[in-house]
């Protein structure tokens, strides 16, 4: 998954939130013969912009676990600013009045890993704080 570990989060506002996984666009020339199930609904924090997260099942466990895609919820996917790439699917480890219990989300992985300033301070904007 590159530069994201599996496990807890914090993002620089202090939410904790767990990395389920890395997402890529779904496209049925990419899965071949291979079957997928849909998981959930996963929102963009900022935008609210809904996507349909899917799981790859009926295959070998290495290349099923943490392997997700996603389709783009009312937006044509053929227009280029749609075009996502990799996105980092995580869930809320509280619940939200507003969104409910243990929502999910997604962010691009660059926007991800990225840092944001923090009272003049860059820090990430999600910090790795352990599997447990």
């Amino acid at each position: 998954m590159g530069d994201i570990t599996l496990g807890k989060y914090e993002h620089y506002k202090k939410n904790p939130y767990e990395i389920i996984g890395v997402a890529k666009e779904y496209e049925s020339k990419n899965l071949g013969n291979k079957i997928s199930q849909f998981i959930c609904t996963a929102r963009h924090s900022e935008t609210l912009k809904e996507l349909m997260i899917y799981k790859l099942i009926g295959c070998d466990s290495k290349e099923r676990d943490n392997v997700f895609w996603y389709r783009l919820r009312n937006m044509h996917p053929k227009n280029a600013e749609n075009k996502l790439g990799e996105l980092v699917i995580y869930k809320a480890l509280y619940d939200s009045e507003k969104f409910g219990n243990k929502a999910w989300w997604w962010k691009p992985k660059k926007m991800f890993l990225e840092t944001v300033n923090v009272d003049g301070e860059e820090v990430p904007r999600f910090k790795y704080v352990g599997k447990d």
